[in-house]
């Protein structure tokens, strides 16, 4: 069986967007939380030095598009045929606009 664990901020922005992606599946991941004291010793530690990094089977994976594209994947929803997969890629990409316009915290 895969395990996921997701590595972000304690804050919703460009990690919210994988969240839903796993409770839209109802795919049991880690949400793993660094508050700000944590991130400078594990920065090192993560691909391109920065969040969000989702572990897949011990492997660390760094970009939130790459990220979600791998997931919608996994889990099917990345449409029918490539057509479809283009309109939901650009919708997607399109919402990462968005993200700087979001409240962070909760």
């Amino acid at each position: 069986m895969t395990s996921y664990k997701l590595y972000y901020f304690n804050a919703r922005g460009r990690a919210e967007s994988t969240r839903l992606l796993f409770a839209a599946a109802g795919v049991a991941y880690e949400d793993y939380r660094y508050e700000r004291e944590e991130w400078g010793i594990a920065k090192p530690s993560m691909p391109f030095g920065q969040l969000p990094v989702l572990e897949v089977n011990g492997t660390k994976y760094g970009e939130s598009a790459a990220i979600n594209r791998y997931l919608a994947k996994k889990f099917n929803m990345m449409g029918k045929d490539d057509e479809s997969a283009l309109r939901i890629d650009s919708y997607a990409e399109l919402l990462y606009g968005l993200i700087p316009k979001l409240p962070l915290f909760e």
